[in-house]
């Protein structure tokens, strides 16, 4: 206990030396993130600090830094455990098309909510600045945590887009209230292919629950492992869908396996339920 407590003591002390003001923030063009959110995740692992599992949490387009940070106490509260440590990513600011060319931090730019005018240099640029920031965890981690991507609305469609690219080198996704971006680029599974999990609204005026439906069933008719779960809600996560994430990392990943210690999180990033 006293070990955690020092552990506890020494990362809250680095994190507020790391934390001037873009400790974890990509730039306004969405790139940069790679090194600046890994400088905190780096500092856990001098600890030694023995999670079995590392989730990264992609939010969705939001309007101000409160609306990321308000969901911070959902995680914890819903999806919070000893054995789960959590990275929270977060976008830069830009003007988006779909606000009329008001900005709001997100991924890529957003011209509709279907797939008719798709930001595909935008998608590729994000998806793989997400592909070498799970590369990196994976070089630098020396306990083999298992990794997940989990995404929320846009940073769903970056979680499986990335995802579903790297195959054999992530455990699992996690996709709500989201579609695939790319339907015709989905291959047949392979036994590296990662589960996975999505959540939906059947009322999603946003992101319809018909176009998540049909990124799942594509998959799973592309032999996918896939878990399909359905909410009576709009465009939002809360505390059914957290609680359901919850049990299927625990199902999946974590059961049989002895609690460990993982560090708190220090300024977490995760989609807001009106975040789009």
């Amino acid at each position: 206990m006293a070990d955690q407590q020092l552990g506890d003591a020494l990362l809250a002390r680095e994190m507020d030396k790391a934390d001037g003001g873009d400790a974890v923030t990509s730039g306004a063009d969405g790139t940069g993130a790679v090194a600046r959110f890994l400088l905190l995740r780096g500092m856990g692992q001098r600890m030694k600090l023995e999670s079995r599992l590392t989730v990264i949490a992609l939010h969705g387009i939001a309007l101000c830094d409160a609306e990321i940070e308000l969901a911070m106490a959902q995680v914890r509260h819903h999806a919070g455990s000893a054995r789960v440590r959590w990275i929270f990513p977060r976008a830069g600011r830009r003007n988006l098309t779909i606000l009329s060319g008001s900005s709001a931090l997100a991924w890529y730019d957003v011209s509709t909510y279907d797939r008719s005018r798709l930001d595909r240099g935008g998608i590729e640029e994000a998806t793989a600045m997400i592909c070498r920031a799970v590369r990196e965890e994976r070089a630098r981690d020396p306990f083999g945590r298992g990794i997940i991507l989990m995404g929320f609305s846009l940073g769903g469609a970056l979680a499986l887009n990335a995802g579903l690219r790297l195959q054999g080198e992530i455990d699992g996704i996690i996709a709500l209230a989201t579609a695939m971006p790319f339907l015709d680029r989905i291959g047949e599974a392979t036994p590296l292919s990662p589960p996975v999990f999505f959540g939906h609204g059947f009322l999603d005026t946003l992101v319809p629950y018909t176009m998540g439906r049909e990124s799942e069933r594509l998959l799973a008719s592309k032999h996918y492992e896939t878990e399909w779960h359905a909410y009576a809600c709009g465009h939002s996560t809360g505390r059914r869908q957290l609680s359901d994430v919850s049990r299927w990392l625990q199902r999946r990943f974590l059961e049989n396996k002895a609690e460990a210690f993982s560090p708190p999180e220090h300024n977490a990033r995760f989609p807001a339920p009106r975040a789009a």
